[in-house]
């Protein structure tokens, strides 16, 4: 009877995607819906099949593999990072990116930093490299946060300095453009 069982929340939580309004909702509104009601659940069911799924999202997991998320969301909160699922590691993102679970956008940030500095999975490094710079847009963070984002901020700023070179003192001017051509300008005859 105890593998039957299943936690009103996640009956609740399905119901959520049955209900007369999610009819009308995009599938991106029934995650960010159904993951406000699921902000604070825990569960202790690890799921222990491996399994793989583009765009994920609660509707698209079975009954073991949503536990099996939850599990391994409430480990990730508890400092313990598992590098194991991308499948999981993006669900966790989208949450964070709709500021579910979270106290502050800053902390969303803080979160959304760290899960890039502690995977190895190169597809979550690379989204989330690209959803930094719109989530500091939108919810007004420093990117500088973002250690994904640090090389091309460094860029931009580059940038301005060469695109107003009438202000920009002449060594560091040079340093701009040796960065921007290394080992050229060192051995330019102009130079």
């Amino acid at each position: 009877h105890l593998r039957s069982f299943r936690p009103p929340q996640l009956r609740e939580m399905r119901r959520i995607a049955q209900s007369r309004e999610s009819i009308r909702w995009s599938e991106s509104r029934l995650f960010y819906e159904q993951a406000r009601f699921m902000a604070d659940f825990e569960d202790d069911k690890p799921y222990y099949g491996a399994f793989e799924l583009y765009f994920p999202t609660y509707q698209r997991l079975n009954e073991d593999q949503l536990r099996g998320y939850f599990t391994w969301r409430t480990g990730v909160r508890n400092s313990a990072f598992d590098d194991s699922s991308t499948t999981y590691c993006f669900i966790y993102i989208y949450e964070i990116l709709h500021n579910v679970g979270v106290d502050s956008p800053e902390q969303g940030a803080e979160i959304l930093n760290r899960i890039w500095t502690m995977t190895k999975k190169p597809s979550v490094r690379s989204w989330i490299t690209e959803w930094a710079c719109d989530y500091s847009a939108y919810y007004g963070t420093d990117p500088e946060v973002f250690e994904a984002l640090r090389p091309q901020l460094a860029l931009e700023r580059d940038l301005s300095k060469v695109s107003r070179c009438d202000d920009v003192p002449d060594e560091e001017l040079y340093g701009v453009l040796c960065r921007f051509v290394p080992g050229y300008a060192e051995r330019s005859a102009l130079v």
